[in-house]
């Protein structure tokens, strides 16, 4: 977005509405053509026309040229004719943010001036960045489509993106400013002045760093027209169009490259979404890379060093297994990854980070933790206790185990939240408590033996969670058993490796 951006939006604005374009002799274009109109207003939309303005026209010269910058940037045959491609293209849901034709050798967005050819573009930027890697963002509202968690998951998954392959820390916060705040409306009613289209079209809109409206630096704005989903192949997925839009909040402008993020348009679905090579390159450009210490991955060394061996997941007996904020999180010392489906390659999850990075304060070596049905997570450690709001502490923690319930162990193995009935099993040693969350007590009855409660589950787990597939999980060592929800027992087969199944390793010993 940069300079170049705004200078588009206030071209679309009305700013330089004054700005006619000058008579001409040449034929003038037919606009009672419904998919000439259409033409038009695509090009003008997205700064590739600039506004009819008092007598001016457009003739069919500049027209021509204009959509013929249009194709060549979004990878069509250029033609220069309205054909079915070019037209069906132009109405794919896309980013409100104009395209940057003219760029300067080095990648900048020109505001103005010179003489500029049209050529494809990779990795294009704005001229802004953020000077310092440690930025705050606030979601301020929430789309009616989904649940709240769910649209706090894949905006967090979408910052992560850019984390996973920069020096930058996103830290949410829930009240007060933020370096960027992201909010979903409809129409022109979200303050800055550039009217969303309604359903279909753009779906939303950024500015980028140091902008001339410091005031909406880096702001992210969704079309709440739209539909927007999470981990399925209907409506727009949210996780996608976030870490769109966000790149745009970081400095990038959009790609030519059509397989790129920062391509305009919509792409479909990705289940196993990977940051291609365009953007990486375009958002280590603007901030470098990850440094090395926080990947556990030293350059000058094979990969067989202890760093390199504690950042990779496979072949682990991990601390705790457990379903936090939509994915599966796993824990092994002061680190922690996050796997966002189950069987995804270890190249497409996180690096082993630092557990106190996404959690301040937290200790290392966590014996189990979990998610109440407020979002609040608890974590455990020996007797004691914390509990977190996103990723910030809650002040008065650690407390004793005792303080949840008298009746509970003074030591858990594993927690586990069951599906919508507002109760956590307590595993510890071959016993296991049921609380009820809103009575924060044990159930009477309990403990009772794991065998008893829960048919072919083994006694001293490492972890459970409940997937979204009707299926829970227990891990022991580098095995994990799967529990038929509706059925009640472990399935026939298991146990199996975890790290095979789960993280597509290679064979592990046992």
């Amino acid at each position: 977005m940069g300079d170049y951006w705004l200078v588009g939006l206030l071209t679309i604005g009305g700013v330089l509405l004054c700005q006619g374009i000058p008579f001409s002799n040449e034929q003038p274009i037919d606009l009672k053509d419904q998919d000439v109109q259409k033409g038009v207003d695509y090009l003008q939309m997205y700064d590739y026309l600039p506004p009819i303005g008092g007598f001016g026209t457009i003739t069919k010269k500049t027209f021509k040229k204009s959509l013929k910058q249009m194709q060549n940037f979004s990878g069509l045959k250029v033609t220069g004719k309205l054909d079915n491609k070019t037209l069906t293209l132009m109405a794919k849901p896309r980013c409100g943010v104009p395209d940057p034709i003219k760029v300067a050798a080095n990648g900048q967005v020109k505001r103005s001036g010179g003489k500029l050819s049209v050529r494809v573009v990779r990795a294009a930027f704005t001229g802004g960045k953020w000077q310092n890697n440690k930025i705050t963002y606030r979601i301020i509202n929430t789309t009616p489509d989904l649940p709240i968690q769910h649209t706090e998951n894949a905006i967090e998954r979408a910052f992560q993106v850019w984390s996973d392959v920069t020096p930058l820390v996103f830290t949410r916060t829930t009240s007060g400013s933020a370096d960027i705040n992201l909010r979903f409306d409809a129409g022109a009613i979200h303050g800055d002045g550039y009217r969303f289209d309604g359903p279909g079209g753009m779906f939303g809109h950024a500015f980028p760093p140091e902008n001339a409206v410091n005031a909406m630096d880096g702001d992210v704005h969704f079309d709440d027209d739209e539909k927007f989903t999470f981990q399925t192949m209907d409506g727009l997925n949210l996780f996608q169009v976030a870490a769109h839009l966000i790149g745009h909040s970081l400095g990038l402008a959009h790609s030519s490259d059509t397989e790129a993020l920062m391509s305009p348009f919509y792409h479909e679905f990705i289940p196993q979404f990977q940051l291609p090579d365009d953007d990486r390159d375009g958002i280590q450009r603007l901030y470098g890379n990850k440094p090395v210490e926080d990947i556990g991955n030293s350059p000058a060394r094979t990969g067989e060093d202890d760093e390199s061996e504690v950042s990779r997941p496979c072949n682990k007996v991990y601390d705790a297994v457990a379903f936090l904020r939509g994915d599966i999180f796993m824990f092994k010392d002061n680190r922690y990854w996050r796997l966002y489906f189950i069987g995804v390659s270890t190249s497409d999850i996180n690096h082993g980070d630092p557990v106190d990075r996404f959690w301040e304060g937290l200790p290392d070596n966590i014996d189990a933790t979990y998610e109440r049905p407020d979002t609040t997570i608890l974590f455990f450690k020996g007797s004691k206790y914390w509990e977190y709001r996103d990723n910030r502490p809650r002040p008065g923690f650690p407390k004793p185990i005792s303080h949840l319930s008298p009746k509970l162990p003074r030591k858990v193995d594993a927690t586990l939240t069951w599906p919508d009935v507002g109760k956590t099993y307590f595993f510890f040693k071959n016993q296991v408590w049921r609380f009820d969350e809103k009575r924060m007590d044990v159930d009477r009855g309990y403990p009772k033996l794991i065998k008893d409660s829960w048919a072919g589950v083994p006694d001293n787990i490492d972890g459970a969670f409940s997937y979204r597939n009707g299926c829970t999980y227990f891990v022991k060592g580098k095995k994990y058993y799967r529990y038929n929800n509706r059925r009640q027992f472990v399935e026939k087969g298991f146990p199996r490796s975890f790290g095979v199944d789960f993280l597509m390793c290679r064979a592990v010993d046992d």
